[in-house]
């Protein structure tokens, strides 16, 4: 994504909670994913949600200080 311009180049993945963001794709499958980032990142209410026609399809998620 960096090579293609889309992702600024001071970005990168941490693949761990460790992050300061974390992003979510709203799947059944990754439910244990979102409910861990609650735990973690201290919040179930995500900083941004993308929508298509209001239907939630990804959850951005800030690390609280």
């Amino acid at each position: 994504m960096i090579d293609e311009k889309r992702l600024r180049p001071d970005l990168r993945g941490a693949g761990s909670m460790d992050a300061d963001f974390a992003i979510v794709h709203l799947e059944r499958h990754m439910l244990e994913v979102e409910y861990n980032e609650w735990s973690v990142f201290g919040t179930d209410i995500p900083d941004y949600v993308l929508t298509h026609d209001g239907v939630p399809i990804i959850d951005v998620f800030r690390r609280k200080k």
